[in-house]
């Protein structure tokens, strides 16, 4: 059963779990490691892969997963089940490159689910963010936190962007593009610069210049399995007030291909939304 991004109700825990658990809501780390890999990247398994996921009415994650949601985050169900996998990969980008106080970040693909989460967990850290996406997703990433855009569709990514900057370079981008841009993200990069991905939406295979790598002593990170700090650190975020997830439209899960061929229009800001049905309303 497929689905990463789960809210919902512990209904029942089992051996070793406080009772008291039970009725909680929660949403859930969708990374699930074994208690003795330190670092969880040797024995992860994913939400929806390995183990059957959301596209259900109930399923079964191991407690340490859950997290209970605040109750005072003014956010609905649906924004709230954005958070596992746009924003936890989001949160993990920018955990591996270090993302802190005074950076200067750039974002491309920064109106899909990853990049909107990419745009306002940088911002609560403290940093400078310029977001690339089309013109028209700009004043909705503006919204989200976005000190400046440049428009996607422009021949040239880098001018505008260090423009945005006043001329300075960006300690940080984080991208989920690729493609031919590569090179330019790289070009707006100071020297120490950091360089992070976990997509390649563009195309995977990329030209490098390894001297670009070496005299501008960058650093380059890739992002698939979360840390083991990272949910916790979504969590602390939700908690302070500093989500507020892009929610384009909520369908019942029966719809999954009207909302498949609308994701494939790239029309929308954040995140498609699917609710499997109430056991009372299941076949």
């Amino acid at each position: 059963i497929q689905g990463a991004d789960l809210v919902g109700h512990i209904m029942a825990v089992g051996p070793g779990v406080d009772a008291a658990r039970v009725g909680q809501k929660v949403t859930c780390d969708p990374y699930f490691r074994d208690p003795g890999d330190e670092t969880g990247l040797e024995s992860n398994a994913f939400l929806g892969s390995e183990r059957d996921g959301s596209f259900a009415q109930f399923t079964v994650v191991p407690a340490e997963n859950t997290y209970q949601i605040p109750e005072d985050t003014g956010l609905s169900d649906e924004a709230i089940a954005t958070l596992p996998c746009s924003g936890g990969t989001a949160m993990n980008m920018l955990l591996m490159a270090g993302v802190k106080a005074g950076d200067r970040v750039l974002v491309t693909g920064a109106s899909g689910g990853v990049g909107s989460f990419l745009v306002q967990i940088a911002k609560h850290l403290g940093a400078v963010v310029v977001a690339v996406a089309s013109a028209s997703k700009h004043a909705a990433l503006l919204e989200l936190g976005a000190d400046a855009c440049v428009d996607r569709a422009a021949e040239d990514h880098a001018t505008p962007a260090l423009a945005a900057l006043g001329e300075a370079q960006f300690t940080v981008v984080a991208d989920v593009v690729g493609g031919d841009r590569f090179s330019e993200c790289l070009s707006v990069l100071g020297r120490g610069g950091r360089y992070v991905t976990a997509g390649a939406i563009a195309g995977p295979i990329v030209e490098l210049d390894l001297r670009t790598l070496y005299l501008k002593s960058l650093e380059f990170f890739g992002s698939s399995a979360y840390r083991r700090d990272t949910f916790p650190g979504l969590m602390q975020i939700l908690a302070e007030g500093g989500l507020k997830p892009a929610v384009t439209s909520v369908r019942p899960l029966s719809e999954i291909h009207e909302a498949q061929a609308a994701f494939l229009e790239k029309s929308h800001v954040g995140s498609l939304i699917l609710v499997p049905p109430k056991v009372e309303d299941a076949d």
